[in-house]
């Protein structure tokens, strides 16, 4: 059985001799060789963009995928249009690699369109204000088990990679051509419903349920814990699934409940947040929640131990079990005082970690440069800012070494762009600049991020570009900019 070796990957991703036609137009996310990629379960995903959309390349590390080639293109035929699967491609002849001997020999991969995991999703819409998004993605949900239910289609190992969403809410279902298990898809359905409704009812609650994998024990006892703050608050539906998902049922009876829940309203359960917390500290973590002994500083980690491999800006990030680390390229660990429950990519040398108290910021040594205190916290490499949001749902803008240039009053902050960034007060938008100097009050009904020197707003009825100055372009060039936008040169 032959197995290659990472450089071989990237030496074929970046020459177009060696790849796949229809790849010939895409281009690695990352600027660096040893970057940007995930290793799990005997597959290797790069992350690559065609200048439209972000598509995630899963290749074999060994000579083929788990399942034949027939059955690949089996199942890719068969979720081929479907409303719930993202775009995949398979390709019996990927990458044309080397061995160490220089053997040629061909790779397969299986090409799909890339969105937001589930939790990640949850993350970014579990506040107050956002619980719209949360609503809709339950209700795609519901949507999904129904439409699973009537095409019979059988996905069979559903988790939270698996289970993604577009800004909107919709629900795609997307590494389907590689499942080799046997489980429920209605059961993980049911778990993502819970997850997205406990989130709009109370983000400590989820917080706690996130934090880690539980123990077939755990499991049983948060489902009780689930079970009794809904039969405390009298939300049937949330009764009517916890008990299935301790007795699991046939598919329609999932389908059924996940539907009323879909319905329920969400609110206050401050019940479950005490019952889990209270679980939660006398669980089988012991440990200080900024001890992390498995490694020490310049100890060798082995990669091929670990159940998830990413590496960014000659950074790696690990995950052994529940707990991510960060090691450099050559397998040297890097100390934190943290135990990390998710880690970030590095950008520019900085780094987004998630640990059981919330969000911080860490450089490429390991210190820590912004607490880990925060609801929610992006940085953005190509800006040098972070934006951050703590529990009260304030906004903030932070500079790289975690000073803190501005308090935005806000609802919500967009990505920056251009030196600029949108923020949204009650229903109007207004423009800061990433320096946390306001540019505009909150007047707009729209606006959009900067592109190529112009963004898009609306006022009352009115609706057109500023520019850099933030005054309305000329019609001439509003007409220059609409030609422009129907060629692709803006979104």
């Amino acid at each position: 059985m032959t197995h290659f070796t990472i450089d071989a990957y990237f030496e074929a991703l970046h020459s177009h001799h060696q790849r796949h036609p229809r790849l010939t137009d895409m281009h690695p996310l990352s600027h660096l060789s040893h970057n940007g990629y995930r290793l799990a379960q005997n597959t290797i995903t790069f992350s690559l963009s065609d200048g439209k959309k972000l598509w995630n390349l899963t290749l074999p590390t060994k000579e083929g995928f788990e399942l034949t080639r027939k059955e690949i293109e089996v199942r890719i035929s068969q979720v081929a249009r479907h409303p719930l699967f993202v775009e995949a491609h398979y390709f019996p002849n990927a990458l044309t690699l080397f061995d160490e001997s220089g053997k040629c020999l061909v790779c397969q991969g299986i090409l799909q369109e890339a969105y937001t995991p589930l939790t990640d999703f949850i993350r970014l819409n579990c506040s107050s204000k956002r619980r719209s998004n949360l609503r809709t993605a339950l209700q795609n949900v519901a949507m999904a088990c129904r439409t699973l239910l009537r095409d019979g289609i059988h996905h069979g190992s559903l988790d939270y990679h698996s289970l993604t969403f577009d800004e909107s809410g919709t629900l795609y279902i997307a590494d389907y051509p590689l499942s080799t298990q046997k489980t429920s898809d209605y059961i993980h359905l049911a778990e993502a419903a819970i997850l997205l409704f406990v989130a709009g009812c109370d983000i400590e609650a989820y917080k706690i349920l996130i934090q880690r994998k539980p123990s077939p024990e755990d499991y049983q006892r948060r489902l009780r814990h689930i079970l009794s703050a809904a039969e405390h608050y009298d939300i049937s539906p949330l009764i009517r699934l916890a008990k299935l998902l301790a007795t699991p049922a046939n598919g329609n009876t999932f389908a059924e409940a996940i539907e009323q829940l879909s319905c329920e309203g969400f609110r206050a359960m401050p019940l479950l947040h005490s019952l889990l917390a209270t679980h939660h500290q006398a669980g089988t973590i012991t440990v200080s929640p900024y001890d992390h002994d498995e490694y020490i500083e310049g100890e060798m980690v082995d990669f091929a131990k670990c159940d998830e491999v990413y590496q960014s800006d000659q950074i790696v990030r690990f995950r052994k079990g529940d707990i991510w680390g960060y090691a450099h390229w050559n397998g040297e660990y890097i100390a934190i005082e943290r135990i990390i429950l998710y880690a970030n990519d590095f950008a520019e040398g900085r780094a987004v970690i998630r640990t059981k108290r919330g969000y911080g910021m860490i450089d490429t040594s390991g210190r820590v440069v912004m607490n880990d205190v925060w609801e929610d916290l992006c940085w953005y490499g190509d800006e040098n800012i972070a934006t951050a949001s703590d529990e009260n749902g304030k906004w903030y803008i932070f500079d790289r070494l975690g000073r803190r240039l501005s308090t935005i009053p806000a609802e919500w902050l967009g990505d920056p762009s251009e030196g600029f960034v949108v923020a949204r007060k009650g229903k109007k938008f207004g423009y800061y600049a990433t320096n946390g100097d306001r540019l505009t009050d909150f007047i707009y009904d729209e606006a959009f991020s900067f592109c190529n020197g112009v963004a898009l707003v609306t006022k009352g009825k009115s609706r057109y570009h500023i520019d850099t100055t933030l005054h309305r372009i000329s019609n001439n060039q509003e007409e220059i900019v609409r030609k422009l936008r129907i060629e692709n040169y803006f979104p």
